[in-house]
């Protein structure tokens, strides 16, 4: 009975001891890290370094997930989930994006084991007896720390802006409150340097005086050493480029010192960094004609155009409009973009010759009608002046003429919705026919309307889709405004 009770005793202590071995080990406290993060420009790399600190080894590798959220400026958030193991891996993300990462480790093992013997023997002559136990402990499980470098390229479609980054650890679909320093915000720009003007058909020698011209958007010194140019179809060239572009200046590279070969009937050029990233590119389909160059109609503008006077080195011309206006109501659009678009920039050519712009909104139910007076202290509700959108002007003079200069159109898309929508022309070509011009919104509007106030005697011209007789509005013309009735809850117009 003694023998029973000592062994009852040892077996209870020896469980007491595993126990408290295996409970009194570190809490599930994390904590969640990211180093700050470089600005970087679409199509570059984003390096983020992050870590976990934990102090229960079990939680993470059983139950807990390490997720790494993107948030971008408006093309929304993503997740990654990384890995818990050290090495490097290529991880695919939702929203379609991809990522690689490296992971690292310190004091990312631990270990604990108990022993237990017993036995004894027995005879008519000799009884024994013996017993033991032992265990092992590691303490490596407190402060484990894994770390991760992550690259990610962003996106060249994407829209610049600031980013955010967030490292977070989940259990069980439930987040674990992490440190406060798991956040990161970084910034995405656009390039500095552009691809501003490419000339395909040279009037002289090809491939010799083709050329390409870069552009520096800001005002300090770009260094593009070490980046590379090239064109993607026919016979492949990349060019090294050497040097530095000052602020606002221009660099051009000729067929005769790139060996590039551009084809005129269609290929795309390409502007890559020191680490291999597209750092811009243009694509033509078509040829232009002989002697003209595609451009940026403002230096480092988001349109392109095309100019029978190639500026190679020198600033790209801004697309100029004008549009001669009665003294009256003038139904108008501006088909150009323009870096300065208030009402007063705007009309400026014509200041001291008009008495009150309307603009009309159709999605802004409470208050559709904004208005611009020029020289009102109040009142006045209408921002800008946009090419999207038709414009009433009145003019008091007999000699008004409106000019502007801006971006050239390239495409424009404009939001309808089921009531009378003012929108603009954004085109400096007219449209011989009405229906193609607005065959993107096929068969959801029902009447178009125009103003001309040139035609005193019937200013008002109209076309319904469909009617065999009573149009008189066949063409479209840049610089005047249409009322569109549409007849969907819905719809985008693309000029």
């Amino acid at each position: 009975m003694k023998q029973t009770n000592k062994r009852m005793m040892s077996m209870v202590f020896t469980l007491t001891i595993v126990a408290l071995l295996y409970f009194s080990g570190p809490s599930t406290a994390i904590t969640a890290a990211l180093g700050a993060i470089a600005d970087v420009y679409r199509g570059q790399l984003a390096a983020i370094t992050g870590s976990v600190t934990l102090n229960d080894y079990e939680f993470i590798m059983n139950s807990g997930t390490v997720i790494l959220t993107i948030d971008t400026a408006s093309d929304g958030s993503f997740n990654c989930t990384l890995p818990k193991v050290t090495g490097s891996a290529n991880v695919t993300c939702s929203n379609n994006q991809n990522i690689s990462v490296l992971a690292s480790s310190s004091n990312w093992d631990y270990g604990y084991g108990y022993g237990y013997d017993y036995g004894y023997a027995y005879s008519p002559y000799t009884y024994s007896y013996q017993y033991g136990y032992g265990y092992e402990y590691g303490s490596n499980w407190l402060n484990t720390v894994l770390s991760y470098n992550v690259l990610w390229r962003v996106p060249r479609t994407y829209d610049i802006g600031e980013f955010t980054a967030t490292i977070n650890v989940y259990a069980d679909g439930t987040q674990v409150p992490v440190g406060s320093e798991n956040v990161q915000t970084f910034t995405v720009n656009r390039p500095t340097v552009l691809i501003n003007e490419v000339l395909a058909n040279p009037s002289g020698t090809e491939p010799d005086e083709e050329f390409i011209e870069l552009y520096n958007t800001e005002n300090t010194t770009a260094n593009i050493t070490g980046w590379t140019l090239g064109d993607g179809t026919g016979t492949i060239v990349n060019y090294s480029l050497n040097g530095t572009i000052s602020g606002q200046g221009f660099k051009v590279y000729f067929g005769a010192e790139t060996g590039i070969t551009l084809n005129n009937a269609g290929d795309t050029v390409y502007l890559y960094d020191t680490l291999g990233a597209i750092v811009d590119e243009f694509t033509w389909s078509s040829d232009p004609g002989q002697g003209i160059s595609f451009v940026r109609s403002a230096n480092g503008g988001d349109n392109w155009t095309t100019t029978d006077s190639p500026t190679p080195g020198t600033t790209n011309e801004e697309v100029a409009f004008a549009m001669s206006l009665e003294e009256v109501w003038n139904l108008v659009s501006i088909p150009v973009t323009l870096s300065n678009q208030t009402p007063q920039s705007t009309l400026s050519s014509i200041a001291d010759k008009y008495t009150i712009v309307w603009g009309y909104n159709a999605t802004d139910t409470g208050d559709p009608w904004k208005k611009y007076v020029p020289g009102a202290a109040i009142g006045n509700d209408l921002a800008s002046i946009t090419p999207e959108w038709g414009y009433w002007i009145r003019v008091n003079s007999t000699s008004a003429t409106l000019n502007v200069s801006g971006e050239g159109p390239t495409t424009t898309d404009i939001a309808l919705v089921d009531v009378w929508n003012l929108v603009g022309f954004p085109s400096l070509t007219a449209a011989a026919n009405v229906s193609a011009a607005l065959s993107t919104i096929d068969g959801n509007y029902t009447i178009v309307w125009a103003y001309n106030a040139t035609d005193t005697g019937d200013p008002w011209k109209k076309n319904v889709p469909g009617a065999a007789i009573g149009n008189d509005l066949v063409a479209l013309t840049p610089g005047y405004g249409l009322w569109i009735r549409a007849n969907v809850t819905s719809e985008t117009l693309t000029i």
